[in-house]
This record gives structure tokens, sequence and C-alpha cells, in this order.
């Protein structure tokens, strides 16, 4: 070794000691910022499996709170219905507040023909087409003659197409009930009831009483 190497050899290895510290330090640094960006990575990995558990576990996410919505509030978001009772033997029954103004007077005109028959017969001022008023008053009066008697009745949904229209009666006499059909045409901007099928003389005939139904419920079966 030449005398100028030895001489330079204490300020290399000074230099050495000196760049030792930061080296360290600065490696120290690295791996304490890898070591966050795993702790980072992990976390952020573990987050969603503690959703999962929660929402297992029937706990609510804390991003999905409920919203508390008062009963005005909820009944604004269902949709406009009326509910009306059915009948077993015609179906849904007559809604006069839903109905047309057309439908409400086709339905008048039938309560009218069918009141009159209730209250005895008199058929002079019942709304009866000029083509119907015959045949039709006749057959009525016919089995009111031979005892029949209409005690009560109910008008099922008025079906109207044009200036025609269809509805369903439930009459009611003593003994049981029967259905009816009634059509009836618009004729100068009046409703008349242009036919009525019916079999009025089973209302003169005892009907058997409905039987019961047998429904399962979860102890057992009832009976209705």
């Amino acid at each position: 070794m030449t005398r100028r190497a030895r001489a330079s050899l204490p300020c290399v290895l000074l230099s050495m000691m000196l760049l030792a510290p930061g080296c360290t330090r600065s490696r120290s640094a690295a791996s304490a910022g890898d070591d966050a960006q795993l702790d980072a990575q992990f976390d952020a990995a573990a987050e969603p499996a503690a959703a999962d558990e929660q929402l297992a576990a029937g706990a609510p996410s804390p991003d999905r709170q409920p919203v508390a919505v008062g009963s005005s509030g909820f009944l604004a978001h269902r949709p406009p219905r009326r509910l009306l009772p059915e009948d077993a033997m015609i179906g849904p029954l007559a809604d006069e507040l839903a109905a047309t103004a057309g439908e409400r007077i086709a339905l008048h005109a039938a309560e009218r023909l069918l009141a009159a028959v209730r209250s005895g017969g008199d058929l002079t001022g019942a709304p009866l087409s000029a083509k119907a008023r015959a045949h039709v008053a006749e057959s009525i009066g016919y089995h009111l003659r031979r005892g029949v008697t209409l005690s009560s009745f109910r008008l099922g949904r008025v079906e109207r197409t044009g200036d025609t229209a269809f509805l369903r009666a439930r009459l009611s006499g003593p003994l049981g009930s029967i259905p009816a059909e009634l059509y009836l045409i618009l004729d100068a901007d009046r409703w008349f009831v242009d036919d009525v099928q019916a079999e009025w003389a089973a209302l003169q005939r005892s009907q058997p009483a409905p039987e019961a139904i047998p429904l399962p419920r979860p102890h057992g079966w009832t009976w209705f």
C-alpha cells in the first residue's frame, strides 16, 4: 500500500462511519412505510368481512341505517285503491263512487226495476225498453202471481260496452237466493233494462244449507 493510500484510509473510514446511521435510518423509514402500507391493505380487506359478519348477525349496516317513516308518509307510498266486498254468487259488488256517470245511471235503472219487483210487481214506471216491456214485464208478473217474493237484492259491478251495459244481481227471497243477469241499453241519453235472465221459480224452492268448508289450521282443522 502506498503512502498516499494509507493517508486517505482514515478519511474513507470516517466517511463510512458518518454515512452508516443515515442508511440505517432510511432503511428503517422504508421498512416502516412498507409495514404501514401492508397494515392499511389488511384493514381494508378485513372491513368487508367484518361488515358481512355484522349483517349475518342481524346488526344494521352503518351506511344503511333504517329511515323512520311516519304513518302518513307510509300510506302516501301505497297506491290508492278502494277495497270492496265481493259476493260469492255474483263477484265484485257495484261501487258508485268509482263508477263513471253513465255506469251510475245504468246502475240506478237496474235498481229501480228490482225495487219495483220487491214492492209488489207494479212495473208501470220501471225503466224497461220499448222492446222488453212486454215480455220482461209479463215474465216477472207471471212468477209474482204464482207466489214468488223478492225480499232483497244486491247489484254487481256494471260492465259497459258502448251503448250497452251488463251487470249481475243476487236476488234473495224467504227460502234462498238466485243469481240474475240484467242487460241494459242506452237510448236518448237514458238507460233502460232490455232483458232480465233469472230462474225466478227457484226462489220458491227451499235451498239446502251451504256445506261447511274444512280449512287447515296450525293446531288442527277448522270448519266454516
